[in-house]
């Protein structure tokens, strides 16, 4: 197996608010449900539909349960998910690793807050599902299966709404 990141997994994390990792926001409050959380996260996500993957992992991000991830909420797990990769790092197949890692390249270099702003379509400064899963195409097929498909994210429609900042996805060899 490649160690290359399959195509549209860094895109679908960040766009699932580090979209590729749910047993809730109370995951967040310590180490060890978290680490359980997100394993358990990757296994469904294997597994199970896209849609609920997408619903799983945007639940590990609404902490508050409201329905919507605001900023503060996705910086947090945003900075979780980052302890969480550099302590697991030998254990992460590195394909996985190395997606993981696009995934932050593309956050730093867009920023957490410009990423909600491109998705933020009612202005209320939070994403809910819908919001962070527009450029994705979720079915009952698991992620993998539409990674290798190449038909979980919607390229034309993600380089539209980044506009001139889509030139990121070209030099980082993001299809």
């Amino acid at each position: 197996m490649s160690s290359k990141p399959s195509p549209g997994i860094p895109e679908a994390l960040a766009a699932l608010a580090l979209c590729l990792l749910a047993s809730g926001g109370a995951a967040l409050a310590a180490g060890e449900g978290f680490d359980r959380a997100v394993r358990g996260l990757g296994r469904e996500c294997v597994n199970a539909a896209s849609t609920a993957c997408a619903a799983s992992t945007f639940q590990l991000a609404d902490t508050n349960g409201d329905g919507r991830a605001d900023l503060a909420e996705l910086s947090t797990l945003n900075d979780r998910l980052r302890v969480w990769t550099r302590a697991n790092a030998e254990s992460v197949p590195p394909a996985d690793l190395e997606a993981l890692n696009l995934g932050f390249v593309l956050i730093d270099s867009i920023g957490l807050q410009n990423w909600i702003a491109l998705y933020d379509t009612d202005g209320d400064g939070a994403l809910t599902l819908a919001e962070a899963t527009a450029d994705l195409r979720l079915d009952r097929r698991p992620v993998p299966e539409l990674v290798r498909s190449r038909e979980l994210v919607d390229w034309p429609r993600l380089r539209q709404r980044f506009g001139a900042m889509s030139y990121i996805f070209d030099y980082l060899g993001i299809r």
